[in-house]
């Protein structure tokens, strides 16, 4: 199966709990450069995409806290 072309995204979060928080920051600081505190960006394609959104559902909760992800 062919590897989909890697895009830039826009990712942006607000946390609620501060613990939460630095945990969603470190991980896209590993993945992304950050052009804003909460604001960060990343080349991928559809499987990282799908691998880092993962990664992120299980850091936050989905009831207090927000984080977009913008081709």
């Amino acid at each position: 199966m062919r590897q989909s072309k890697a895009k830039p995204y826009l990712i942006t979060y607000d946390i609620s709990d501060r613990k939460r928080l630095v945990r969603v920051h470190r991980l896209l600081k590993s993945q992304a450069i950050a052009l804003q505190y909460s604001v960060f960006i990343a080349v991928m394609n559809k499987t990282d995409c799908q691998e880092l959104t993962e990664a992120l559902t299980a850091l936050i909760d989905i009831k207090a806290d927000d984080v977009r992800l913008y081709p």
